[in-house]
């Protein structure tokens, strides 16, 4: 694994290596002790800017990633000209390849406690060169699932000439479950929102009373109070500050790591949270100017909102087809250049040399592509713009949203894993167990992975649980699984269920209750039982002597 080694406690995470590259190493990673499950891609960048061509291109290969995903470590190159302080300029030639992989990806970089550089050269005086070379950044998925979970905190540099970059998922995990301050769970708008630039607000995007100062809005701003209140009470954490200067001395003056480690990570935490609500109060108030929606209309092909690629696409197909289908064909084959013999040869036409079935097949291609763009957001829009033909929106959409080939076999090999993996949980609901089964069979059926039916019967039937056990045998004996339809099976096992099964154990449940009651009630009779108990026994064993 080169320079990157990866360590972890077996007994509060599970960790499994998926794909390990020259400079990633991306992993999946189950959290046991907050019962969740992410992706993280450990990062190291080589020097030069041809070598880290090859790292952006492996941190694309998971851009369509619907799930959990951050990627972390040393990128070895800054992202913005406020990244470097001394030394040459920062020139867009040197980033462009890094924020294009962001753009792609959909990542954004987690806020963070502590030093903003996290390198520099060692140098003395005018020499010394500061860069910030490490971070985290995250997809909107990882925001939703984590959320408060995670904080940030750059060390300070010491004798290396690199700071450690730490995500600490511990000190905040009960604030998720306890607190009211969440994230708007609308993922479409928190994608969108993220992704946008946000208006300078003239008043406090929170509280609407004064002017959005930096003061105001992270300090004295009311719903600033609130947010910090409630997290350093559920921190434990003592705030004697009276300003942002004096809290930001505070932070420095601290002595012990640990404590440092905790107030940062609730600082952060609260700039955070602050900064998200302002943006989702913001956010709100452009959609209801914007008034935009997509509506039930038929006659407009469906909108598109970044989220969800899958079910649109299929819509879209449908739409296309059902509307006009020689477009579908442009969007499916791609164009054909009119042409024309010159001799021996077939050469392209010029506009003014086309025929009537010509113009036809052009005004087709304008069409589709025409038909694309009003079905696609702006950021999409943008994705999508440099593509001459229908045929190139098209499959870049559909690289960009559910990745290459390679990305497509990884996703079959987990969700196959499942599926085979699948069973019944203890207690479950027969429309419970089937939800959860049906949509890992329609993710596998985007991906054009099918089972056959009676193969489907089949594994529903060997995943039920014991109790289900005489009825699987008998489906098996009375009839053909393969003439069992998924949705025969589930009514006739939600009948099962409801008519027999359930009855079943709410009557077992009554007699393991009269059983206790009556075996109390015998240890409280007198002695009767017993002695006749006894003089049976006394028989016996003079039975025996004879």
């Amino acid at each position: 694994m080169g320079m990157i080694w990866i360590h972890w406690d077996p007994k509060r995470v599970a960790l499994k290596v998926l794909y390990s590259y020259a400079q990633m190493v991306h992993c999946h990673i189950q959290w046991h002790e907050q019962k969740l499950e992410f992706f993280t891609s450990f990062v190291y960048g080589f020097n030069e800017l041809e070598e880290r061509k090859s790292l952006w291109k492996d941190i694309e290969t998971y851009a369509s990633s619907n799930e959990a995903w951050c990627v972390i470590g040393d990128f070895n190159v800054v992202l913005t000209s406020e990244d470097r302080k001394g030394g040459n300029p920062v020139s867009n030639g040197e980033t462009a390849d890094f924020r294009d992989c962001l753009e792609k990806c959909g990542l954004e970089e987690m806020p963070f406690s502590g030093p903003y550089f996290t390198w520099n050269n060692k140098q003395k005086g005018g020499d010394r060169i500061y860069s910030k070379l490490d971070r985290m950044v995250a997809n909107i998925e990882w925001v939703l699932k984590m959320g408060t979970k995670t904080v940030i905190i750059h060390e300070v540099v010491s004798k290396a000439d690199h700071a450690s970059i730490s995500c600490v998922m511990e000190c905040l995990a009960h604030l998720y479950e306890t607190t009211g301050l969440q994230l708007n769970p609308n993922k479409s708008q928190i994608r969108s929102r993220l992704r946008r630039y946000l208006e300078v607000q003239a008043e406090c995007g929170n509280c609407g009373e004064k002017e959005e100062t930096f003061e105001h809005l992270f300090w004295e701003c009311t719903i600033a109070k609130e947010i910090r209140e409630e997290i350093f009470m559920r921190m434990g954490i003592k705030c004697k500050a009276t300003s942002l200067e004096h809290m930001e001395t505070e932070l420095g003056n601290i002595k012990t790591k640990r404590r440092k480690l905790m107030t940062n990570a609730g600082w952060a935490a609260v700039c955070y949270t602050i900064w998200k609500k302002r943006n989702d109060v913001i956010h709100n108030k452009n959609k209801d100017k914007e008034g935009i929606g997509e509506g039930q209309s038929t006659s407009r092909p469906p909108l598109f909102d970044g989220t969800n690629y899958t079910y649109w696409k299929e819509r879209m197909r449908i739409y296309i087809r059902s509307t006009n289908f020689q477009l579908w064909l442009v969007i499916k084959n791609g164009e054909e250049t009119p042409m024309k013999k010159v001799g021996e040869q077939l050469v392209p036409k010029t506009e003014d040399e086309f025929d009537a079935e010509d113009i036809k097949k052009v005004e087709n291609y304008a069409k589709a592509i025409n038909l694309l763009y009003c079905a696609v957001n702006p950021d999409d829009y943008r994705k999508i713009s440099c593509c001459t033909t229908a045929k190139e929106m098209w499959d870049k959409l559909e690289v960009t949203y559910e990745g290459t080939d390679q990305v497509r076999e990884a996703k079959i090999d987990f969700l196959t894993q499942e599926y085979e993996m699948f069973r019944m949980k203890e207690g479950e609901k027969i429309d419970d167990m089937f939800d959860r089964f049906s949509k890992i069979i329609n993710d596998l059926h985007a991906l054009k992975k099918t089972y056959a039916n009676k193969d489907l019967a089949r594994k529903i039937l060997r995943s039920l649980t014991p109790e289900w056990r005489s009825k699987a045998d008998a489906i098996y004996e009375s009839i053909r699984v393969s003439d069992v339809t998924i949705d025969g099976l589930r009514g006739n096992l939600k009948t099962y269920e409801s008519t027999i099964l359930t009855p079943s154990l709410d009557e077992q449940k009554k007699k393991g209750i009269v059983l206790k009651a009556t075996k109390e009630t015998m240890e409280e009779v007198p002695s009767d039982y017993e002695n006749e108990f006894g003089l049976v026994i006394k028989k016996f064993h003079k039975f025996k002597k004879k």
